[in-house]
């Protein structure tokens, strides 16, 4: 049976697998908040490969989603800089972390999806 997290929470439900061992694989998950309320879910082809290989595909997908977009953007932010700085007000931030902060304070659920890069192959 199904738990909710903690109070302020998210839980991130993942599962993957193939219908022949091995085969083509895929996988899917859900993000739920702290009442049960779908925050985001998703299903993905992973090609070929074993069960074994679908799971930990599937989980790596899920949890490469970025939950707070304002502070990928101060870090990407941060490449442009030569110096140190600091914001005490929203009027302060950067011109392009503005709208995810706002949306982030209405309590729009803003998430990114990183893109992997494969340093090499697996065997």
């Amino acid at each position: 049976m199904w738990k909710t997290p903690p109070i302020n929470k998210y839980k991130l439900n993942t599962d993957g697998g193939a219908l022949h061992n091995p085969e083509k694989i895929g996988g899917g998950g859900i993000l739920r908040d702290d009442q049960g309320v779908i925050i985001y879910a998703f299903v993905v082809p992973f090609g070929e490969g074993t069960n074994n290989q679908a799971e930990v595909q599937a989980a790596s997908y899920g949890l490469n989603w970025e939950a707070n977009s304002t502070a990928d953007l101060l870090a990407k932010h941060s490449h442009q800089q030569d110096i140190e700085q600091h914001y005490y007000t929203s009027h302060q931030l950067p011109q392009a972390v503005k709208g995810s902060y706002l949306l982030e304070k209405m309590g729009v659920h803003n998430f990114r999806r990183k893109k992997l890069k494969r340093i090499k192959q697996p065997p």
